[in-house]
């Protein structure tokens, strides 16, 4: 029996090789993982496996922006928009197929609580996109906290996201 693990080093499950069949196109080691709880997966990890926690860390990275006002002087992960103008941000991301909602928090409205817009974002392939519509001008915020804020309990437990600070300013 060979035990199977991605390229991450994660238990995907077992194999049991046949004479002329293809290999797995997973890694294989003939040394069984531990049990573990629930909340756990293994990892195999210079040759042992290692018990470690459940939720994953996915990285996000906006690698384009379209309609963006290009006369202004933006800085990194700092993009000028039009208001009530469609632009689509856009990158790689390794989920499955899904729709979700990505919440804005508007910055620059002092003494206002925090004023979310929610966009949607479609992860098709391994590619994301994020329709961006802002209503009103003004100087918007994408975090990893206001995204992992629309989560549920069971999608925490499997992953969390984690993206750097993106700033739209909208005219």
């Amino acid at each position: 029996m060979n035990y199977l693990f991605d390229k991450n080093g994660l238990f995907v499950g077992t194999y049991l090789h046949k004479k002329g069949q293809a290999l797995p196109k997973y890694l294989f080691t003939d040394i069984a993982p531990p049990d573990c709880s629930i909340n756990e997966i293994q990892k195999f990890i210079d040759g042992d496996w290692v018990v470690v926690n459940k939720s994953q860390i996915i990285p996000i990275n906006i690698d384009s922006v379209t309609n963006k006002l290009e006369d202004f002087d933006d800085n990194d992960n700092e993009y000028t928009l039009v208001e009530n103008s469609n632009s689509v941000a856009s990158g790689v991301v390794p989920l499955p197929n899904k729709k979700f909602r990505v919440p804005f928090v508007r910055l620059d409205v002092k003494g206002v609580p925090d004023k979310k817009s929610y966009m949607v974002a479609v992860i098709e392939n391994g590619a994301f996109t994020i329709t961006l519509n802002f209503k009103t001008g003004g100087e918007w915020i994408v975090n990893t906290e206001l995204l992992n804020s629309e989560l549920t309990e069971a999608e925490l437990a499997l992953f969390s996201f984690s993206i750097a600070d993106h700033k739209f300013k909208v005219v």
